[in-house]
């Protein structure tokens, strides 16, 4: 059986502060780890669907899956 891929995400810094973002996703009980690129965090789990998220919506971060 396949192991499925990370989900990662990739901050937008044109729109926000990426610090800001994680500070508000690890809030929200969304768990992160960096990666070795620049502005892109791994998802380790998440209670809610970041694709629906407000931050998603409106263009803070993009989901790399």
């Amino acid at each position: 059986m396949e192991d499925s891929l990370p989900t990662c995400i990739r901050m937008n810094t044109l729109k926000a502060d990426v610090e800001e973002v994680v500070e508000n996703l690890e809030t929200a009980g969304v768990e992160l780890t960096d990666t070795p690129l620049p502005y892109d965090f791994r998802v380790i789990s998440s209670p809610v669907p970041l694709g629906s998220s407000l931050k998603h919506v409106v263009g803070c971060l993009y989901l790399q899956d």
